[in-house]
């Protein structure tokens, strides 16, 4: 009987090799079930070639190893790595926490540029081209200084002679040291009947204001940041400083540490009231104002919600009409609506028991989930008012954020710590059971490595376009460095092995390609190229094992239709028997020496370009 192997099948090292799928007609037993896939694609049916290659981008490699987070914006990468932020290679921040960071891309309603929101549970930072600013303000922690004011007002005078009335040429106010100059305005007889210290037969008059007490106000003020005329984000407001006031109120604060800082806003209340009003704003560098604004030309009330994002360690969205959402513990928290700096302390809503931190978000169909490691909860809700988790009755939930990937017409797809899964519409079932399950056991089969599960919460998820990528530390690494590539459209999967470490990797949407950082400092582009940074790929590829329990197998002679440079193995009872050397392409008969056993398979191994077609062993 004759055996024929094509690679039309699917990888599965989950079954026994001999209970694989094979189709018998007449005297030819066929099958395209393999064992082995290794760096090799399955895309067109009947036929393997080489993966695609990967190259090395940028001009320099980092100082910092390790990455923790690789992002892509507006065609630039954003590399957090150790205690460094870089930029396309450069650095832009040290002094970084070296903690797992995550980021999201917005921008509030009302600034016109994007930018990077990155968190890592200690450190929160905004980035914006190359700078790197604060996410959000601090509010002032001290209160401001005020003090009384007396006003020495002196009045230069002209005589109208039409009108017999005088008239004010300037005005100049000195209040504490501080002068005003005001231009041209008439000044009516009968309002030296209002002031009068002023005389109005001189030249020159000079007056003072009588301290008088009014009444008890407050002041408080802000930090903000304008670009140009537009407030794009304010801190909460300082302690409150209160006073009788007098004839005016002087006002001294204290200046911000932060660069982004750009106004001083300052809140007073109305007489012996408690809410505070906009008073007025004044340009960093100026420490110290005059009140002046009469109560009816106060502006709005101060904001006491535009708290800093909370410490968490996950960031997503925005979805729901612009909110953001931040993971800490058990505690789901979001932001105002359209506005990523501005995080309301009583914003959260507690997801699950307290003992079982958050550990993943995603959106899916319009729909925020939240995981831990046990469950997967759905939140409802359109706002801030109606946000309410509901369990998703899932069997488990994710070990982290990077091992969740949300792929449209499919589910979500997660991993936990025995394998990955996949949830689509209510269902929640095991997706690598029936295939890759061994390596999630700690076993390595047929050459691809087991799972560290020590280290499971540095696996990865990451889908580009129709293929969902899994990355894993295989064996005894400790970050990914094995790969599983599944074809969402037809289910075949290879495993890959770029001989590198990758523990980040992103869409690089500017230039439609992957990007992945390696843990030495560098950044390769993936699926790219006929080699690896200049290394030919090696590939390997494997047949089911054919078997009949009524006869042994005695080969005599096989045929391969492959093109390149491969060896061609004949393995029985899991021992090669007999190999070949293929250059080009060919189709003849070679020899297999007298052999014989229960079990047989087919095994191709090379490296560089390759394509594989078919082998027939009679």
């Amino acid at each position: 009987m004759a055996i024929k192997f094509t690679p039309t099948g699917l990888l599965d090292i989950a079954t026994d090799p001999s209970a694989l799928p094979a189709q018998v007609g007449g005297k030819v037993e066929a099958s395209g079930a393999m064992v082995r896939c290794k760096n090799l694609t399955t895309v067109d049916n009947g036929i393997a070639g080489t993966r695609k290659g990967s190259d090395v981008i940028g001009a320099a490699t980092v100082a910092q190893t390790t990455p923790k987070l690789l992002i892509e914006h507006t065609g630039d990468r954003y590399l957090f790595s150790g205690t460094v932020l870089y930029k396309n290679e450069a650095s832009i921040a040290t002094g970084l926490t070296a903690a797992k960071w995550r980021g999201v891309l917005y921008n509030a309603y009302n600034v016109a540029t994007q930018s990077l929101f990155a968190l890592n549970g200690t450190d929160r930072k905004r980035i914006t081209g190359s700078t790197v600013a604060e996410w959000g303000i601090e509010a002032p922690t001290a209160a401001p200084t005020v003090a009384g004011v007396d006003y020495v007002i002196t009045y230069e005078w002209e005589e109208d002679e039409v009108t017999g009335l005088t008239k004010k040429l300037t005005q100049t106010d000195t209040v504490n040291g501080l002068e005003y100059i005001y231009g041209w305005e008439e000044f009516y007889a009968d309002d030296a009947a209002d002031h009068p210290a002023v005389t109005t037969d001189t030249t020159y008059s000079t007056y003072h204001f009588e301290n008088n007490v009014v009444g008890t106000f407050g002041v408080k003020y802000t930090y903000c940041r304008k670009s140009g005329s537009v407030l794009e984000c304010e801190s909460n407001p300082s302690p409150a400083a209160t006073m009788v006031q007098y004839s005016g109120i002087k006002v001294t604060w204290v200046a911000s540490s932060d660069s982004q800082v750009t106004h001083v806003r300052i809140y007073r209340t109305l007489r012996d009231d408690g809410v505070y009003y906009y008073d007025s704003e004044h340009t960093v560098g100026t420490l110290a104002a005059v009140l002046t604004t009469a109560d009816g030309g106060l502006g709005t009330e101060v904001k006491t919600d535009n708290d800093r994002p909370p410490l968490g360690s996950v960031v997503v969205g925005p979805v729901f009409n612009g909110y953001c959402f931040i993971l800490d513990d058990n505690l789901l928290y979001y932001s105002k609506a359209n506005k990523p700096e501005s995080w309301p302390a009583l914003n959260y809503v507690e997801v699950g028991p307290p003992q079982f931190e958050l550990t993943a978000a995603v959106f899916m169909g319009g729909i925020l989930y939240v995981m831990n490691r046990n469950e997967i909860y759905s939140v409802q809700g359109t706002g801030s008012a109606s946000f309410f988790p509901y369990p998703a009755n899932a069997v488990t939930g994710a070990v982290s954020q990077e091992g969740v990937e949300a792929v449209k017409g499919y589910g979500i797809f997660r991993v936990a710590s025995d394998g990955i899964w996949l949830f689509s519409g209510g269902e929640d079932k095991k997706f690598s059971q029936d295939r890759f399950d061994p390596i999630f056991r700690g076993e390595t089969v047929h050459g691809v490595p087991a799972v560290n599960t020590t280290y499971i919460a540095n696996c990865w998820l990451f889908q580009y376009k129709n293929f969902l990528y899994f990355g894993y530390p295989g064996a005894s690494a400790t970050l990914p460095n094995s790969l599983i590539v599944l074809n969402l459209q037809n289910m075949k999967a290879s495993y890959y092995d770029y001989g590198q470490t990758f523990p980040c990797i992103t869409v690089d949407r500017t230039n439609d390609r992957i990007l992945a950082a390696d843990n030495a400092g560098k950044v390769w582009q993936l699926e790219t190229g006929t080699d690896d940074n200049g290394t030919a790929i090696s590939w390997e590829i494997e047949s089911k094992a054919f078997s009949d329990s009524l006869q042994k197998y005695f080969p005599r002679y096989a045929k391969y239709d492959v093109e390149g440079t491969a060896t061609g193995s004949i393995l029985l009872d899991n021992a090669i028997k007999q190999t070949h050397s293929l250059t080009g392409r060919e189709t003849k008969k070679r020899h297999i020496a007298g052999v014989t056993g229960d079990r047989l398979s087919i095994r191709l191994s090379g490296s560089g370009s390759v394509t594989i077609r078919q082998v027939e062993i009679e």
